[in-house]
């Protein structure tokens, strides 16, 4: 088994309002992490991190953030064609969300 590159993309920067931020192309791998940070949370907001499929968009998974702080999410399943991160409800408080993942083959 060959190693595998491991790169930090972002997929949304210090937003502070509803919407998706610009996708990743995911290149059909699978074993992403996404890392949620938020800044001067007291209510917080929900994201959703979605796949591409056909003519749309899935939500794999959905993160509530009530505090400041990173939190962590794993995703195993899925050969994904694309990846974003969606804010789909806000109260306060400023968001940045990574993914790493591999952008080589197996």
């Amino acid at each position: 088994m060959a190693l595998l590159d491991i790169k930090e993309h972002t997929l949304l920067q210090a937003v502070s309002t509803t919407g998706a931020g610009t996708s990743l192309k995911a290149n059909r791998q699978k074993g992403w992490n996404f890392i949620f940070y938020g800044f001067t949370v007291t209510s917080g907001a929900t994201i959703e991190i979605q796949a591409e499929v056909s003519n749309g968009w899935v939500t794999i998974h959905t993160e509530t953030i009530t505090a400041t702080g990173y939190t962590i999410a794993q995703s195993e399943h899925g050969h994904y064609k694309a990846l974003r991160a969606n804010i789909t409800a806000y109260t306060d408080g400023i968001y940045t969300v990574l993914a790493q993942g591999s952008t080589t083959g197996y």
